[in-house]
């Protein structure tokens, strides 16, 4: 479950101590290589650490860790809520989103003015993890290929279109989201069994 999911808390305030700040390490963790790593490498590093010294410094101090944990948190949530444009949004389509955002709305070769960003950046996920489900994907280099056709169709389904005549553009921008989620292929999987 996503930490920043209004239901997060009353999961984990439901478990026992030892349980609840795995759960909550678990989750930063998650987060940090799911969405920050990628974003801001340097604050990864800062957040990162500070993850790692708390669970250094407080082996089985459970307690302790949940105090610890709590600034974090903060932090992250406080982020999550300064874009409301990805409130809503689980931490992959959020990182899908940006990405989108990046490399296409900012993109002079692709018309995006028809475009619903989040519903894009959805519907993106769930290709990308129907895709990658299949016992037929094994991440080689003719699948990612499949999957760069899928999500580019998907674009076009959600009115992501070259400016121009030239369909290069467009393609490169689902090369790049297949390569993302074949790199993530564990988060998609997950996606695809709805956890």
């Amino acid at each position: 479950m996503s930490l920043a999911s209004p239901l997060f808390d009353e999961r984990v305030r439901a478990m026992p101590a030892r349980e609840a700040a795995a759960e909550m390490g678990h989750a930063l963790r998650f987060h940090l290589e799911e969405r920050v790593r990628r974003e801001d490498p340097e604050k990864y590093t800062r957040l990162s650490q500070r993850l790692e010294e708390i669970l250094r410094e407080m082996p089985g101090r459970f307690e302790e860790q949940i105090q610890a944990f709590g600034p974090l948190f903060e932090q992250v949530r406080r982020e999550t809520e300064e874009d409301p444009r990805l409130a809503g949004l689980t931490p992959l389509e959020q990182v899908v989103y940006r990405m989108l955002d990046k490399d296409a709305v900012e993109n002079p070769d692709l018309n995006t003015s028809e475009v619903n960003l989040r519903e894009v950046a959805e519907a993106v996920c769930e290709t990308a993890a129907r895709t990658m489900s299949k016992a037929s994907y094994q991440g080689q280099g003719q699948d990612i290929d499949h999957l760069a056709n899928k999500i580019e169709t998907t674009l076009i389904q959600g009115q992501v279109l070259p400016a121009g005549p030239d369909w290069g553009p467009l393609r490169a921008l689902a090369e790049g989201l297949a390569a993302h989620a074949n790199r993530n292929r564990k988060s998609f999987l997950a996606r695809g069994r709805g956890e």
